[in-house]
């Protein structure tokens, strides 16, 4: 149902995530694509400049050309975004985090997954403060971000390392069959397969 779809978005992105971008997320993963970048596109242009959801619709809109595989513009609008999150500065710290997070896998699928690990850890250190070092999703998500790259880079020890720890924390903070628990045993078998 689009509800139970609405509560698997809510538990994943919790963060960026307002009654706004929720309809625009969900056009997204039906992929409803034109629909989704017509939505953001005129709330970007329709919302006052200084409107709290405008960074998450930028977001949105680069989330909308990440999905399609266009990663040029995927890249512009999370830039676009995360400018307004930095220049503001009335929004948490977590927001900045996944808009790192957001932009080091825009990086990573555009072919840089320097730059990607380089955006990856800055997030990392900003959610440990934000989160008193306890477990989150949010640190979960970016250390297996961070694993999946070096997987990637041929880095195995950091990968397993990265990996490891991520896993564990998504067992700690999720429910036993939560879609990311899962994911996360992709990523460490596609580690495996990669080192033959």
């Amino acid at each position: 149902s689009i509800q139970t779809h609405i509560d698997v978005m809510k538990t994943t992105n919790l963060e960026e995530s307002t009654p706004l971008t929720l309809f625009g997320e969900l056009l997204i993963e039906m992929g409803k694509f034109s629909k989704a970048e017509a939505y953001h596109r005129d709330l970007i242009e329709n919302l006052p400049g200084d409107h709290n959801d405008l960074p998450f619709l930028y977001h949105g809109l680069g989330y909308n050309y990440y999905k399609q595989k266009r990663y040029k513009e995927a890249l512009e609008f999370g830039y676009r975004g995360h400018r307004i999150l930095i220049d503001q500065r009335s929004f948490k710290a977590v927001h900045i985090a996944q808009s790192l997070l957001n932009l080091g896998w825009d990086h990573k699928k555009d072919g840089n997954p320097q730059k990607a690990i380089q955006l990856f850890r800055e997030a990392l250190e900003i959610t440990s403060i934000a989160y008193d070092g306890k477990d989150h999703i949010c640190i979960a998500l970016t250390l297996s971000a961070i694993g999946d790259t070096y997987t990637d880079l041929g880095d195995y020890e950091k990968a397993a390392a990265n990996l490891s720890q991520g896993i564990e924390m998504f067992q700690r903070v999720l429910p036993t069959e939560h879609v990311e628990i899962c994911k996360g045993w992709i990523r460490i078998g596609h580690l495996y397969e990669k080192q033959g």
